[in-house]
């Protein structure tokens, strides 16, 4: 068992799943009902980021705009949609590609019928930190 003595409701679990997400929140599901903890109490994200890579098209849209919704009516306090201020930029360049890459999930998702509300509150975002930013 993957969590086996790991204390879910006191961690953020986070997981990168370029398959089926939705398998692993059923999982996620089932080991808060076996440990008698409610799936409010877990917190964490499980990373689909289809703007980065191939998904582009209209059919992996649908599939994340269904994962997005699914995620967040079975566990409110994980995240879905990574975005990555991406390697190797100055910070301002960073900040600019996540609010572009925002922005672009806003327009698409909603494109999908999803609530900007759920959108942003699926959103997580992460940014390359190196020692040169705190001269």
């Amino acid at each position: 068992m993957l969590l086996k003595n790991i204390f879910i409701d006191a961690v953020s679990l986070h997981f990168s799943s370029q398959n089926n997400p939705a398998e692993l929140v059923k999982y996620l599901a089932e080991i808060s009902a076996y440990q008698g903890i409610e799936k409010s109490q877990l917190s964490g994200s499980v990373e689909i980021a289809p703007l980065s890579g191939k998904g582009h098209d209209d059919s992996e849209l649908s599939k994340t705009a269904a994962h997005v919704l699914y995620i967040h009516s079975e566990l409110p306090g994980f995240r879905t949609i990574s975005i990555d201020g991406g390697n190797n930029a100055s910070v301002v360049q960073q900040l600019a590609q996540a609010v572009s890459q925002a922005d672009e999930y806003f327009h698409r998702l909603g494109k999908k019928n999803i609530a900007p509300e759920i959108i942003a509150r699926q959103m997580q975002f992460s940014f390359s930190v190196g020692s040169d930013y705190f001269l």
